[in-house]
């Protein structure tokens, strides 16, 4: 259970990551 907890946080962090990185790249 807190497994799960964890790894979800992780992907919504992960992907919070990934759409601020292609953000900048798309402005430079």
């Amino acid at each position: 259970m807190m497994y799960d907890f964890i790894n979800m946080e992780m992907q919504k962090t992960l992907q919070t990551l990934a759409s601020i990185l292609s953000s900048i790249f798309v402005r430079y």
